[in-house]
Formats: structure tokens, sequence, C-alpha cells
């Protein structure tokens, strides 16, 4: 990537941090050629005292200043703040992480413009360890396409992917998560039904999720080749498997996971 390149953050929330703070630590772009604004001062200042970006006085100057612009604020104000925008130069980037804002919608709401990267990620991006899914319009370069997915990898994984599968990656990965910290949080009520503190409780299940994931990552077997290797006939994990089983847990996940799918699609459908 450019040396020169110029990133713009509409927007200074979590998530952006999160992106700068990979962008600036991998080198795949300098401090200072990266710029935000946001409606919260102190926040701003926050973020130029620790990562030494530029501060800007208005969104209209971020835009004239940056290559690419991240839009990183709230969906139900974006309309809004790109509305109030007032210069937009064909040739500029606009970069979404906004969840249910279609492509189709953003180059509304910039007056027309073609340029747009719709991104998915989520929040394991901010120890640099997210996912995320990124679909260009047609009018996006490869080139420029492929900056994107380098940026987004500085902070994890990034995949491309068609427009039409952004909301069944906000469902697996976007959301996904959250369903980890639920097990989590199950595995560690049951350590404490069993005789364990809370301390201890939440130490065994958090390392036991973090070794099985490392594991699984790094081994060339599947997660299901791993999990038959785990149980043994007539043992322990065979007994809570089977129970499992009875109770449906599976199914009810993949249910789960389908009703986020679904709703992610009405929450694009309504704006």
């Amino acid at each position: 990537m450019s040396d020169s390149l110029k990133i713009g953050f509409i927007g200074a929330g979590n998530m952006a941090e999160a992106l700068i703070k990979g962008f600036v630590s991998s080198g795949l772009c300098a401090a200072e050629n990266i710029s935000a604004f946001d409606a919260s001062s102190d926040r701003l200042k926050f973020m130029a005292d620790t990562y030494g970006i530029n501060l800007l006085n208005s969104n209209d100057e971020l835009i004239k200043q940056a290559d690419y612009i991240v839009l990183a604020v709230k969906p139900q104000v974006m309309q809004g703040v790109l509305s109030e925008l007032e210069i937009i130069e064909s040739d500029k980037v606009f970069v979404s992480i906004a969840a249910g804002i279609t492509i189709s919608k953003l180059s509304e709401w910039l007056k027309g413009h073609q340029k747009i990267v719709r991104v998915m990620p989520n929040t394991p991006a901010l120890i640099g360890a997210g996912v995320a899914g990124v679909s260009s319009s047609t009018a996006v370069s490869d080139e420029e396409q492929n900056q994107v997915l380098e940026l987004f990898k500085s902070v994890g994984i990034a995949i491309k992917v068609e427009e039409s599968m952004i909301d069944s990656v906000t469902a697996i990965s976007g959301s996904g998560p959250a369903y980890v910290f639920y097990f989590i949080e199950q595995l560690q009520a049951a350590a404490q039904e069993l005789g364990f503190n809370e301390a201890q409780a939440k130490e065994l299940a958090l390392h036991t999720f973090k070794g099985a994931a490392e594991l699984a990552i790094d081994s060339l077997d599947s997660p299901g080749e791993l999990r038959q290797k785990v149980t043994s006939k007539g043992g322990t994990t065979e007994a809570a498997l089977d129970e499992m089983l009875k109770l449906k847990v599976g199914e009810l996940f993949i249910a789960g996971v389908k009703k986020a799918h679904k709703r992610s699609i009405e929450l694009s459908e309504s704006l």
C-alpha cells in the first residue's frame, strides 16, 4: 500500500479506533495520513493524543483530504450525516462499516456517488482478531478493493463476498462473538454448579474456549474430527454430547443464527 495513501474517518467510536490502531501498527498507513471528524470533540482529542492522527473541523474538509473515507457512524444517523455533505469527488472511495445499509442506499444518500465498499466487521477487531466481509460496487477497481481488504486484514481476517451475502456474514461473524460469549457464560455457570467459585469457573471456561479455538485453527482436522477425537466411547464427553443431542442444542443453535440472518434482512429493508 502506498505510503501516501490518505484515510479519513467520519465517526471516531470504538470500531474506528480498532481500525486506526490496526492500520498504524501494521504499517499499512502512517498516523499522519489518517484524519478523523466526530461530533464529540473530547473523543477526537483522545484519538489524536493516543494515535497521533489528524483532527479536522468538518466532514467536508475530511473528504477533500482523504482518498478512502470510512463511514463509521451508527446506521440510524448515517442518512443525516451523508445528506449534509457538500462536496463528493468522484474518485473518492467510501467504505461503510454500518450494518444493514446497502450500497444502493449509500449511493442514493451520497448524491449518486458510485465508488462504495460495504464492510461487515466484528468486535474482536478491537484486539486484532476480527472477521470482516467485504463487498464493493462495480465502480470500485480491483486495486481499490484489494487495498480495502488489506486494511481490514490488519485487524484480523477479511474475505471478499457478494453483497447478497453480507446479511449472512452479519449472522455468522458479525453477531457470532455474542454466541460464543453466551456459551462461555453457560460453561462458567455449569462449573459453578459443580462447585467451583466464580473466578475459577470463569478461568476454566475462558481458557477451554481459547484452547479449543486455537487447536481448531491450527489443526488439519475438521472441527467434527477433533470432536470425535475427544469423545471416547462410553465416556464423559459422549454422555454430555448425547444429552445435548437429545435436547436438540445443535438444531436450536442453527435456528438462532438463521433468525439473526432474517433480522439483518428486515433491518436492511427498513432503511
